[in-house]
């Protein structure tokens, strides 16, 4: 009974935990807040590259800013357990000295859907 109940403790702890970073196991249920939508939900799985996959994202364009300036940062998850990095735009914004931003691109890498290693890179572009 003991084992049962921990069992069960564990799946529950996984599947909450586990809409943190990577692939969303509730896909349906709550909504896709990853920012490169495509990779956020159960349809990644029917892709190819379902060991291995790296792929590009083309996020918004910015105000009529140039592209002088590019900055890239990461963050990277590995077992869906522990994550490390700041991905975020005014990091990469404060780090490169960019005040107005052109646009937005984010590249992911994911091992087995995501689940044994994950990186996601946010690049930024402006001037």
């Amino acid at each position: 009974m003991k084992k049962s109940i921990f069992y069960f403790a564990a799946l529950i702890s996984f599947i909450f935990l586990s809409n943190c970073n990577g692939f969303n196991y509730m896909a349906g249920i709550v909504p896709n807040m990853n920012p490169a939508a495509p990779y956020g939900d159960y349809r990644v799985i029917y892709k190819p590259g379902y060991v291995v996959h790296i792929g590009n994202v083309e996020g918004p364009i910015g105000n009529n800013a140039s592209s002088s300036k590019k900055g890239r940062e990461c963050t990277h998850s590995a077992l869906s357990l522990a994550s490390w990095g700041d991905s975020s735009v005014e990091s990469i914004k404060t780090a490169n000295g960019i005040t107005k931003v052109a646009s937005i691109d984010y590249e992911i890498l994911g091992v087995l859907a995501g689940v044994l290693y994950q990186r996601n890179c946010t690049i930024v572009a402006g001037e």
